[in-house]
C-alpha cells in the first residue's frame, strides 16, 4: 500500500496517540507512568481498507517512536510486536518507512483561552511548546507557514470579524514574527469552550488562505476541558474533511488521559476530533510535557513515519471492537502504546 493511499485511509480508521512508554531500565516503571523522565514516546494510528479488514483481517499501524523531548526516532531500527485482546492474534507482515511528503506545511496552532487554563497551565508552558512547534516546522522547510490563535478568549479581546476567536498571528514563515504573536497572549478569561465552532472557523480560514495543491494543512489544538458546543461537532469535522486538514489534539488537565484530574468525557472529545480528521491525540501528564508533545507532532507531520502491516486471526466480524498494545524495542529501550478500533 502506498503512502498516498495510507494517508487517504487515515480518515477511515480510528487514531490513537499514546505518548507513553516503558523506561529504559529493567521495566520497573509502567508504560503509563508520567513521572518516568526516561520514557520514550510512541504515536499510533490505525489505518485500514474496509474490504481488506473485513475479508482478510488486514490493517496497518502508523508508528512514530520519539525521545522524551519529542525527537522522532523513525529512522532507527525497531523490533515491533503487537498483542490483541479477545482471543485474537496479530501477525506482522511487513514494516516499512514512508517517504516524507516534501511540500511545505501550513500549520495553525489553536490554544484554549478559557479561564480554566489558569489552573491547567498556570506557568504558560504552552507558550514554549507553541514556539518549539513553529521552530521545528519552519526549520524543516523554509517555505512552510505557521499561524497562531486563541479560541474561547474573553469577549473583549475577540478579533473583529471572528466569533470567540482571537488571531494572535496570521500566516508567517518568520519564527520571530510568530514569537511576537505568542507575546500578545493575555491571561485566559473566557467563560465557555466553544471548541468545535471556533476551530471549524479556523479551518475554513485556512482553506481561504492556503493552496491545497502546494501546501499540506494541519491544525494543532490544545485545550483542557469539556466542549460546550458538542451539537456543532460537524462544523469542524466537515470543514476538516472538505479541506484535507488533519487536526492534532493535545489535552492538558482534565483533557489529558494521563493527568491526575483527567475527565474521560473531555478526553473522548479530543480523541474524537483526531479520529474524525486523520490526526493524532496526546495527553500531557503535566504542563511540562507539552513541549515534548508539540515537538513530536511537528516531527510527525514533517518527517517519515513507520508503517507496520498486520494480519488479524481469526478475521473478526463487523462491529468487533479490537483493542491491543504495540511494543517497539531497540537499544534505547522499549516503547509501548495502546490502540483500539471498530471493524466496519
Amino acid at each position: 500500500m502506498t503512502g498516498a493511499n495510507l494517508r487517504r485511509l487515515c480518515l477511515l480508521g480510528l487514531v490513537v496517540f499514546a505518548p507513553v512508554a516503558c523506561s529504559t531500565d529493567s521495566g520497573t516503571t509502567t508504560p503509563s507512568d508520567p513521572s518516568n523522565p526516561g520514557a520514550l514516546g510512541l504515536a499510533v494510528g490505525v489505518r485500514y481498507d474496509t474490504a481488506g479488514l473485513q475479508n482478510l483481517g488486514e490493517f496497518t499501524l502508523e508508528l512514530i517512536p520519539s525521545t522524551p523531548g519529542g525527537t522522532s526516532l523513525v529512522n532507527e531500527e525497531w523490533t515491533t510486536t503487537v498483542s490483541l485482546s479477545g482471543g485474537y492474534t496479530a501477525s506482522l507482515v511487513s514494516q516499512t518507512l514512508e517517504i516524507p511528503d516534501l511540500r511545505p506545511f501550513a500549520a495553525a496552532v489553536s490554544l484554549d483561552g478559557s479561564k480554566s487554563m489558569k489552573d491547567s497551565d498556570p506557568n504558560y508552558k504552552r507558550k514554549d511548546a507553541a514556539q518549539l512547534f513553529a521552530q521545528t516546522i519552519l526549520t524543516e522547510n523554509a517555505a512552510s507557514r505557521v499561524s497562531l490563535f486563541e479560541f474561547a478568549p474573553a469577549d473583549s479581546i475577540v478579533t473583529p470579524g471572528w466569533t470567540r476567536v482571537r488571531v494572535l498571528q496570521g500566516w508567517t514563515s518568520s519564527l520571530a514574527t510568530f514569537q511576537a504573536g505568542i507575546a500578545q497572549m493575555l491571561p485566559p478569561e473566557g467563560n465557555f469552550t466553544p471548541l468545535y465552532y471556533t476551530n471549524g472557523s479556523i479551518v475554513r480560514w485556512m482553506d481561504t488562505t492556503t493552496s491545497p495543491a502546494g501546501e499540506r494543512r494541519a491544525l494543532l489544538l490544545l485545550t483542557d476541558g469539556l466542549a460546550t458546543d458538542t451539537l456543532t461537532r460537524d462544523s469542524l469535522f466537515n470543514a476538516a474533511l472538505a479541506t484535507g486538514t488533519r487536526v492534532y489534539t493535545v489535552g492538558v488537565g482534565p483533557g489529558s488521559d494521563r493527568s491526575t484530574n483527567s475527565d474521560p468525557v473531555a478526553v473522548a472529545d479530543l480523541q474524537l476530533i483526531a479520529n474524525q480528521t486523520g490526526g493524532l491525540y496526546a495527553g500531557a501528564a503535566t504542563p511540562d510535557r507539552l513541549a515534548g508533545i508539540f515537538q513530536a507532532f511537528a516531527t510527525t507531520i514533517t518527517e517519515s513515519t513507520i508503517f507496520a502491516r498486520l494480519d488479524i486471526s481469526p478475521v473478526p466480524p463487523s462491529g468487533t471492537v479490537i483493542t491491543g498494545t504495540v511494543r517497539m524495542e531497540n537499544s534505547r529501550g522499549v516503547a509501548l502504546a495502546a490502540f483500539s478500533f471498530v471493524v466496519p
